[in-house]
């Protein structure tokens, strides 16, 4: 751009001197000084303080803080990656995991196992990847109750309103089952019914912490059993290995 002209009233609007080798007119000398020399400070502007830059040990450190910090999601793939106290996002806080897993409780239990050997960080790692889920806890042995009662307990008392003390009522005696029979018009739309019972082997671990190969132990362990029913409890067991599409 090429310097302009600028008359008295406009002097204080006179742009900086470009470098070129040809000067452009001014109305009046101005005293200037060097490019190369500062000008000294005064009191009303100070000279800048120059920082110092970041070492790089420093830069490091803090890197290294910052990848300690642990934020619940689908991203975490392994209790490996649970490195620090979990930290859900504000709009993923529903969960009775968030409520109940406080930083005394993870300082306590993060590194500790069961008597099965499961980790605390197996009974919780669903609920970080899942952050989405309702409870967000799921005890990986029977022992994992007890072992992690300061987490559990809370989840079981919240979750089922009422208090371990008051104890478990159950019956089994099936002739006080209140079954109507179906009505002639509804029993003709049923065609098969199943029954799912779920039951676990105290010597093994529950499903967040059971291996594949225990996992076999108690297929076989169970359809020993199953095998010695008589009369109307005898039946045949399908092995999802060796199913066929027939069946």
């Amino acid at each position: 751009m090429k310097p302009f002209k600028l008359d008295e009233s406009q002097k204080f609007l006179e742009p900086l001197q470009p470098e070129q080798s040809e000067k452009p007119e001014v109305i009046e000398p101005i005293k200037s000084e060097s490019q190369d020399q500062k000008p000294e400070p005064t009191q009303e502007e100070p000279a800048a303080k120059i920082e110092e830059p970041v070492s790089k040990q420093e830069s490091v450190k803090e890197l290294s803080v910052q990848e300690e910090v642990t934020v619940c999601g689908r991203h975490l793939k392994s209790i490996d990656d649970l490195k620090s106290f979990p930290q859900f996002k504000e709009a993923e806080r529903t969960s009775m995991l968030y409520k109940y897993l406080t930083e005394d409780v993870w300082n306590k239990l993060h590194d500790k196992k069961d008597s099965l050997g499961v980790t605390f960080k197996q009974c919780i790692m669903s609920g970080c990847q899942n952050t989405d889920s309702g409870i967000g806890v799921y005890a990986a042995s029977p022992d994992s109750y007890e072992s992690f009662s300061e987490l559990f307990t809370p989840i079981i008392e919240d979750y089922h309103k009422y208090k371990l003390a008051d104890g478990h009522q159950s019956n089994m005696d099936h002739t006080q089952l209140k079954c109507p029979p179906f009505s002639e018009e509804d029993a003709k739309m049923i065609k098969s019914t199943r029954i799912r019972v779920g039951r676990n082997l105290a010597a093994y671990p529950l499903g967040p912490g059971i291996s594949r190969e225990q996992r076999k132990e108690v297929e076989k362990l169970v359809t020993d059993a199953l095998s010695k029913f008589d009369d109307d409890l005898k039946g045949t067991y399908y092995s999802l290995e060796t199913m066929s599409d027939a069946d």
